[in-house]
């Protein structure tokens, strides 16, 4: 049951944001309207504000930072998660037109794998999404709270929209999507086949 829930469920809601990438007509900066929208352009620092990779020591508008370490050794031997944070800073994306900015407060992040650094058993790794890095972004064009007087790209306001950002090109995010849509459906189907032989095993029947 839990499979079928959770696989349809995510499994759907993928697909969903797989049409909405599809669908959802790419907007400049001067032409974004109020509601869901879709960008691309270059990522850029806003007002000099800007996060340091720890294990790069460059600038960045997003990292994530994950440390996992090996423990044990032959067949009881496992890897373990000890951190895995993920820090961002409001930020522009730069198009020909201008600039809209960005709130990636609640977005699904996409970033490029950067360094990776091996310190005895343990390994740290860092993706970051660093200035002029061309980035794609689905989500909500709403009023910016600060000024008034412009649009950004936030998570919206709980509306249930998808809210993307990532370093691959429209179709790569799309098929990203879609395989993870379809991956999921696949175990909510899994799930059920399995539940009906549990059902028939119980009942003693193993007729056709």
């Amino acid at each position: 049951v839990a499979m079928m829930g959770w696989g349809g469920v995510s499994g759907f809601r993928r697909i969903k944001t797989k049409r909405y990438v599809e669908n959802v007509p790419t907007s400049l900066s001067a032409g974004l309207a109020y509601g869901p929208a879709e960008i691309k352009g270059q990522a850029e620092l806003k007002s000099n504000r800007s996060l340091t990779g720890p294990l790069s020591n460059e600038k960045c508008v997003y990292f994530r930072y994950r440390i996992t370490e090996r423990r044990g050794s032959g067949k009881n031997a496992k890897t373990v998660v000890i951190k895995d944070d993920e820090e961002f800073v409001p930020f522009q994306c730069r198009d020909v037109e201008g600039v809209t900015g960005i709130d990636p407060s609640g977005a699904e992040v996409t970033s490029e794998f950067k360094v990776r650094k091996r310190m005895g058993r343990q390994t740290h790794t860092e993706w970051r999404i660093a200035p002029d890095t061309e980035i794609y972004v689905l989500g909500s064009a709403v009023v910016d709270e600060q000024t008034g007087d412009r649009l950004i790209i936030s998570d919206g306001d709980n509306d249930g929209f998808p809210f993307l950002i990532s370093v691959e090109t429209e179709t790569e995010v799309m098929l990203r999507q879609s395989r993870k849509g379809l991956m999921r459906i696949g175990v909510a189907q899994n799930g059920t086949v399995f539940l009906g032989l549990i059902i028939f095993a119980s009942l003693g029947s193993f007729a056709a």
